[in-house]
């Protein structure tokens, strides 16, 4: 369950010792240039000139009245606490402690992707402390993870909500041809992409019950990322907080370049694309072979997210398609599909119950 949940997080302090403007740990295992330019992406975040106001939505998404570093800052040090590498998760050492009272307001549905990213995929950033929160919710315990800070000391840090803040990074946060300068490694409009991409990661820090962490959804038939876990059934998700800051960031940027701008642009626009602002669903019936077509789908489900092997998953992932085809298919004949309006969401945090 743990890897199902990151997979639909998606993949995006200071400490070392030391405190910044936002209170975030950093692993001693994080390499230097990656904590260097982490220590200046918060510098430009904690410098950057909101000269003009923040859109109503902006304001709206991130529930703030005004649109000023301070705000943004404690935003993200609400949600963003430790950060450790994508090295280190072969080597983490996940605690598993006593059993634990959760809130009994249900768990998220983890959507599951009908097809697999083309080519060789690299992590950028993973909001893992929300995936292990899900994990121990799903096993009633409480869990925990020990991270490295020093040569010789590891920080024992539980899970007690998903607000814990415990984000993952890889090389695609630093990769060259993700940039939105190529040529210029220090650009601040680099800094802005990183901090976006944290943003994001940040909202998977939100929200209980059956939208705890604000999981992706499955991309729609005819989206550039159909049958992928890559988009928001809600409008306050994090594509939403990554569109809206990104947004703010094209307005207010004084030292991006034009180049920058159209790159920050189309930054944007793929962020809001993968708002899904409405679903078909199939509306309450009692016809018997819909509800056969959704058990069906429910076990299949079920054993794909025990497989074990790669082939077991490839095939019953293409099974599970052909059944949700056959059952749209149904559904549309009979007349109960039916289109809803994607909602806003409540970000309030859960937490084990003491």
């Amino acid at each position: 369950m743990f890897k199902k949940a990151l997979i639909s997080i998606g993949l995006l302090a200071f400490s070392l010792g030391t405190q910044a403007e936002v209170k975030i740990t950093l692993s001693s295992k994080i390499k230097n240039a990656h904590e260097k330019a982490i220590k200046k992406d918060l510098k430009v975040l904690s410098e950057f000139k909101f000269s003009e106001e923040g859109s109503e939505d902006t304001l709206y998404y991130f529930g703030i009245e005004s649109l000023t570093n301070q705000d943004l800052e404690e935003w993200l040090d609400a949600r963003v606490n430790w950060i450790i590498p994508e090295t280190e998760m072969d080597k983490l050492k996940i605690v598993e402690g006593e059993a634990a009272t959760y809130p009994d307001n249900g768990v998220p549905v983890v959507e599951t992707p009908d097809l697999k990213p083309q080519g060789k995929g690299v992590v950028v950033m993973s909001n893992i402390g929300t995936a292990l929160y899900f994990a121990g919710k799903q096993s009633k315990k409480h869990m925990g993870l020990k991270i490295k800070t020093s040569m010789f000391n590891r920080d024992k840090v539980m899970i007690d909500s998903p607000r814990t803040g415990i984000i993952m990074i890889g090389e695609g946060l630093f990769m060259r041809r993700l940039q939105i300068n190529r040529q210029n490694d220090d650009s601040v409009a680099n800094s802005l992409g990183r901090l976006q991409t944290m943003f994001h990661e940040a909202r998977h820090s939100d929200g209980h019950g059956k939208h705890l962490g604000f999981f992706h959804a499955v991309c729609p038939e005819g989206h550039d990322y159909a049958g992928l876990n890559a988009c928001d059934r809600n409008m306050n998700g994090p594509y939403s907080i990554g569109a809206s800051l990104m947004k703010e960031f094209i307005k207010n940027c004084e030292e991006c370049t034009e180049g920058e701008t159209e790159v920050m642009k189309l930054v944007w626009i793929d962020s809001l694309n993968r708002v899904i602002k409405d679903t078909e669903t199939i509306a309450e019936n009692t016809n018997v072979e819909i509800k056969a077509l959704e058990v069906d789908i429910a076990l299949k489900e079920t054993v794909l997210s025990l497989a074990s092997t790669e082939a077991e998953r490839i095939k019953i992932t293409a099974e599970l398609v052909e059944l949700k085809k056959q059952l749209k298919e149904l559904a549309s004949k009979e007349g109960l599909l039916q289109v809803v309006p994607s909602p806003i969401l409540d970000p309030a945090p859960e937490s084990i119950i003491r």
